[in-house]
């Protein structure tokens, strides 16, 4: 039996950030009357973008003893709506794979781990959007060769 260890995830989002946040200032603007606050308005919209868009996740891990792989969960609706209701099914556990050697540098070890991960999101589906804003930030100072290896 292979061995997996996770690693971290990624979100996947239906709309981008930004779309999103003008999307929201339209309708607040839209909206706003003397008798409903920014605050009512924004929680009607749907929230705030980065936990209530989510309509999927990348599940990077380690597969086997020299493998990185990428899972996909997507909500199981088939059309991708605003919603607060969401039931995650993974539709792969290997949307992507690449092999590593065990004698990597951590600098290779990087660069293979973010070959997987472009690889992911370059078959996500059309206006799909994937947020690694907290993984790039982060990314460098990890020892992935103590993680991995």
């Amino acid at each position: 039996m292979f061995k997996t260890k996770d690693l971290f995830e990624i979100p996947i989002y239906r709309v981008s950030e930004d779309a999103y946040y003008e999307k929201l200032r339209e309708y607040i603007a839209k909206n706003t009357t003397e008798y409903s606050s920014e605050s009512h308005l924004r929680k009607q919209f749907g929230g705030d973008w980065l936990y209530n868009e989510i309509i999927g996740y990348f599940k990077v891990y380690k597969y086997d003893s020299r493998q990185i792989r990428c899972a996909y969960w997507e909500t199981d609706a088939l059309n991708k709506v605003k919603t607060r209701k969401k039931q995650f099914i993974r539709k792969s556990d290997n949307f992507s794979s690449i092999p590593f050697n065990a004698g990597a540098t951590n600098v290779e070890l990087i660069d293979r781990l973010n070959m997987c991960i472009t690889d992911a999101i370059s078959k996500l589906p059309k206006n799909r959007f994937a947020n690694r804003g907290l993984l790039d930030v982060t990314f460098e100072f990890i020892d992935w060769r103590k993680v991995l290896v």
